[in-house]
């Protein structure tokens, strides 16, 4: 979920909703900030894999909700591509000197 704020009062509405629901100004504003942490964790630096992590503990991304998004035929495209780019940005690209990626054993 994520926060919506309405006329009354803000209220938190289920992710896929937002994306879907006729007002596009709240789908968009959720694509971009998944966009903002794709850019975050593009590279492999020390900074970033702290900021990968900070957001992997406080659940804001996962491996799985990366997966789910992107392969949800009913979500628009740019939503899809978004999560698209945050998995690899964030689980596929290996720091050099790693032996394995976060996804090597994923079966997709």
């Amino acid at each position: 979920s994520m926060p919506s704020f309405g006329p009354t009062h803000p209220q938190w509405v289920p992710i896929d909703e937002m994306l879907l629901a006729r007002d596009t100004a709240p789908g968009m504003y959720y694509i971009e900030y998944i966009n903002l942490i794709g850019v975050l964790t593009i590279g492999r630096t020390k900074t970033n894999d702290m900021i990968a992590q900070r957001l992997l503990a406080a659940s804001v991304i996962s491996l799985e909700l990366c997966l789910f998004f992107m392969t949800n035929e009913l979500l628009p495209l740019r939503s899809r591509a978004a999560y698209a780019d945050l998995l690899v940005s964030a689980f596929i690209d290996c720091a050099p000197q790693e032996d394995k990626c976060t996804v090597d054993n994923l079966l997709v």
